[in-house]
């Protein structure tokens, strides 16, 4: 099958637990949004991890947002 060479699709933003947090969500929403990242390099994917626990997310790019456990946006 031929892959497509542009997506119309210009930003995609994934929320749920992200990387460094170490569960089985966060390592899947980290991949997904890495391997569309890499599939389709014409859209921006971003990552809003709902985060109930410090985590310091500075060092990773994706992570634009963070939503709270009480739902505020950081």
């Amino acid at each position: 099958m031929e892959k497509p060479s542009h997506s119309i699709i210009k930003r995609i933003a994934f929320i749920g637990n992200y990387q460094p947090r170490q569960c089985g969500i966060a390592t899947f929403t980290t991949d997904l949004c890495e391997s569309i990242s890499d599939e389709y390099k014409g859209t921006a994917c971003i990552a809003l991890p709902v985060n109930d626990i410090w985590i310091n997310y500075a060092c990773v790019h994706q992570v634009k947002f963070d939503v709270t456990k009480n739902g505020m946006v950081a």
